[in-house]
């Protein structure tokens, strides 16, 4: 996808616009080193335009999720494998959490973020303070972390605990409501025109009508909540107790298992199909409902149908190669143990069998063999020869 945005998509069009597609060939020619490292949300460090400074401006959500897997997992992952610190890892999850919620809440206040996207500098100053930030975007993540280890702590300890038919509909309305609300509702009407690049609502009769307070909360609580409502769904559904309005039958209809395979290629197709349409036109986009259904469905077929070509030229027969790759290292693994273990039988068996038995005292911590009907043997051998012929006096 990165050789189609670099080096290809530029020569599929033309038009008064299209010239841009230069400003995104010019920072890949200088940056899509850093979209191989993952580091492109990071490296320029100075970004005046938000992610769209960089080359193929919306991979930064990729380097956002490469590093936090990099550095959350193995630190939440080893604190709660160690003895006595299960119940500790969860705790310092749960305060990470409330301290990153602390931290957005005092950058929003001291640097006027607005996650709205008409705010101009406001939205341009949380766009490149917040938005691409690992540290701020992580809550979420490690809401996933408590999730996943809360759910081995109750198989753990009490694997049969369901809750109550009342109580399962109450958490599933409230999950399904806390992720439709932040999502879709929160972000409140706007009634006064979009903010150019350079202004402020604070300064100018534009963008929002909300006060730093509010604007302040919704940046620092929405991420957490979404999270939050998403952690109590997957709870519930993983117990078989999401049951409210056919929830988990639509979750787990079957016909999302092809779409999800296209999701990933789909995401990162998506803006260079809408780049191509836009840059391509001889006219400012002019907003209609009709246009905006028939534009909609046009760029999803063809997102759809580039994303399977990538995913059967490309990423399906790599993932089947890899697939092949690990399957062959962990069977060869596993042959050299058990011809180890073999080994070490036949040899054990071989000692057994040249070796005189003498008479002897019983020696403490050695193994008791009922050799024949007069007299007993004590000789010392490993686990598995033992096993060995436990089994050959069972069978005589």
């Amino acid at each position: 996808v990165l050789l189609l945005w670099w080096k290809i998509a530029v020569t599929l069009g033309n038009g008064p616009f299209w010239p841009r597609w230069a400003t995104f060939v010019a920072q890949c020619d200088a940056h899509a080193w850093t979209n191989m490292l993952f580091i492109n949300n990071i490296y320029p460090r100075v970004q005046p335009f938000g992610e769209t400074s960089e080359c193929m401006y919306h991979a930064w959500y990729l380097g956002v999720d490469f590093q936090l897997c990099l550095f959350l997992a193995p630190i939440f992952l080893s604190l709660y494998l160690r003895k006595g610190w299960r119940m500790r890892t969860i705790i310092l999850e749960v305060l990470a959490v409330i301290a990153i919620i602390i931290a957005s809440l005092h950058c929003s206040f001291k640097y006027h973020w607005s996650a709205h996207l008409w705010d101009g500098a406001d939205t341009g100053a949380f766009d490149r303070g917040f938005y691409i930030n690992p540290i701020f975007r992580s809550s979420p993540y490690i809401i996933g972390f408590i999730t996943g280890q809360i759910w081995h702590e109750k198989c753990r300890l009490c694997p049969n605990l369901g809750l109550t038919r009342m109580c399962s509909v109450l958490l599933s309305l409230v999950s399904l409501i806390t992720m439709i609300y932040w999502t879709v509702f929160s972000g409140g009407v706007i009634t006064r025109r979009p903010c150019t690049v350079w202004e402020s609502p604070r300064y100018a009769d534009c963008g929002n009508t909300w006060s730093e307070t509010r604007l302040a909360i919704f940046n620092s609580f929405a991420r957490p909540a979404w999270g939050f409502g998403l952690a109590i769904m997957s709870l519930l559904s993983f117990n078989g107790q999401l049951t409210f309005l056919w929830s988990s039958t639509i979750l787990t209809w079957p016909g999302w298992d092809p779409i999800s395979k296209l999701s990933f290629s789909m995401y990162l197709l998506h803006p260079l199909v809408i780049n191509i349409w836009v840059l391509g036109g001889d006219d400012k986009f002019r907003f209609s409902l009709i246009s905006f259904l028939f534009a909609f469905a046009g760029i999803v077929l063809i997102t759809f149908l580039t994303a399977i070509t990538i995913g059967v030229l490309v990423e399906w027969p790599i993932s089947r190669i890899t697939r092949d790759f690990e399957k062959r290292l962990w069977s060869k693994k596993k042959d050299k143990k058990e011809d180890g273990t073999r080994g070490m039988v036949l040899q054990d068996c071989e000692t057994l069998q040249t070796h005189q038995l003498e008479p002897k005292k019983p020696d403490e911590g050695s193994t008791l063999l009922e050799v024949d009907n007069d007299y007993r043997h004590r000789i010392d051998l490993s686990p598995s020869a033992e096993l060995l012929l436990m089994n050959e006096s069972r069978k005589n």
